[in-house]
């Protein structure tokens, strides 16, 4: 039996009951990995893959495989490269089609270029970001960045039928919408929005063609959907031109797009609030005394919603404005 034989299988969702549990994005991401092993050097019986060729596949990893910018790929890249080859010949295993994973004991200690931290941008480098000469919409999308925790691909896959209002009159984001393609399922919450963002959403808003702004539009386009279904590649692109100016090279750690959702978290552990309001707002769940957010803050919560809300607008984001901190 062939390598890419057992692939098939594995990735057939009736002869693999666990792999319709696995995220789409994983699914994607493995059969790339897979791809990439059988690229290397072409497809093979599955029961020439003994130790010499598991360790050539990890040195050609690590010191062979490059990046489309030309970098070589960080030790977690290789570790995941290396579990997809894995988990598929451990398939095999179980289905009795081999009698060892080589690739099980594989020793992955030091391997691959150590991967930068990433690190917050300061609130006066998010100030001086959103002072730059950008259109209007990445403006809006640093601004929601800053002031909600998302994730880029979140914040580009807004609809205005996304924004609401509870029966308390607090304006929010709503991330269920069913073909919303998220990170996870836990991505799914609602995050009320902050009273010094609302004013740019509405300008933004009049700002469009009313055929911009019917609820099924998109807020933000211009972005090339990718075979994830979502668009946050080539915005995260398009953003980069505007914050990697103003990265700190003198600090240690990595800067980008992402750092905005790293500065939110700190702003979360700054409100004077006994509720963990960094896992609600930033979907790190779990929630709280055994619930979830949407069991005791989302917005069908009369109580906790409010306390969320309060929260939120707790928190000082004069750098949005381009006003200095008091």
């Amino acid at each position: 039996m062939f390598f890419s034989d057992v692939v098939k299988v594995y990735f057939d969702p009736k002869q693999n009951g666990k792999i319709r549990n696995v995220r789409e994005e994983t699914t994607r991401k493995n059969r790339g990995n897979v791809q990439d092993f059988i690229n290397w050097q072409g497809d093979r019986d599955i029961t020439t893959i003994d130790r010499s060729v598991a360790n050539d596949y990890a040195n050609w990893l690590e010191n062979g495989y490059k990046k489309p910018n030309g970098d070589y790929i960080g030790e977690a890249t290789l570790k995941n490269k290396i579990w997809s080859i894995r988990s598929v010949l451990r398939f095999a295993v179980n289905k009795n089609w081999l009698e060892a994973n080589v690739f099980d004991k594989l020793d992955l200690d030091d391997r691959g270029k150590p991967e930068e931290k990433r690190v917050s941008l300061t609130k006066e480098q998010i100030k001086t970001l959103i002072a730059l000469d950008m259109p209007d919409q990445y403006r809006l999308i640093f601004r929601i960045l800053a002031c909600t925790g998302f994730r880029l691909e979140e914040a580009i896959a807004l609809q205005w039928q996304d924004i609401k209002e509870s029966p308390e009159g607090i304006r929010y984001f709503d991330l269920h919408r069913a073909n919303m393609v998220l990170k996870t399922p836990e991505s799914r919450r609602e995050i009320p929005i902050h009273k010094d963002l609302i004013p740019y959403i509405d300008e933004y808003q009049r700002s469009l063609p009313k055929s911009r702004t019917e609820p099924e539009n998109s807020l933000f386009t211009g972005f090339t959907v990718g075979m994830d279904s979502k668009a946050s590649k080539s915005a995260s692109k398009k953003l980069m031109k505007y914050t990697k100016q103003v990265v700190d090279k003198t600090r240690l750690g990595l800067q980008d797009n992402h750092s905005l959702r790293h500065s939110f978290k700190t702003m979360c552990k700054q409100v004077p609030l006994e509720i963990k309001l960094e896992d609600s707002m930033v979907n790190y769940l779990g929630g709280w005394k055994g619930t979830t957010q949407a069991d005791e803050y989302g917005a069908d919560s009369s109580a906790g919603f409010p306390i969320l809300h309060k929260a939120i607008n707790a928190m000082n984001v004069n750098h949005i404005c381009g006003v200095a901190d008091e």
